[in-house]
């Protein structure tokens, strides 16, 4: 039941990024709120693939897509953007 409200920390920490008044550039803002988006759609996508197991939604979002698909193509997208986030911090620190 834990993992299930596991989406509303991105969304937290979303809310604190967009409160947080640092000068950033506008692609380094852009790249942490992409990553904070798809962690959050990660999870929520979590849920609903735990929701078709016990066959409370459909497995399938229309007929050539399964939710583990979304939910593995956002996995993937937060895993590629963190990192690019991480490879440009260990540049600036240079």
């Amino acid at each position: 039941m834990l993992k299930f409200l596991k989406f509303i920390e991105p969304l937290k920490k979303l809310y604190k990024f967009l409160s947080d008044k640092k000068h950033k550039s506008k692609w380094a803002k852009l790249l942490v709120l992409s990553i904070h988006v798809c962690t959050c759609l990660l999870y929520l996508a979590d849920n609903l693939v735990w929701l078709s197991t016990f066959g409370i939604v459909r497995k399938d979002v229309n007929q050539q897509m399964q939710w583990i698909h979304y939910k593995d193509v956002f996995a993937l997208l937060k895993n590629v953007l963190s990192s690019v986030r991480a490879v440009l911090a260990y540049v600036k620190r240079r």
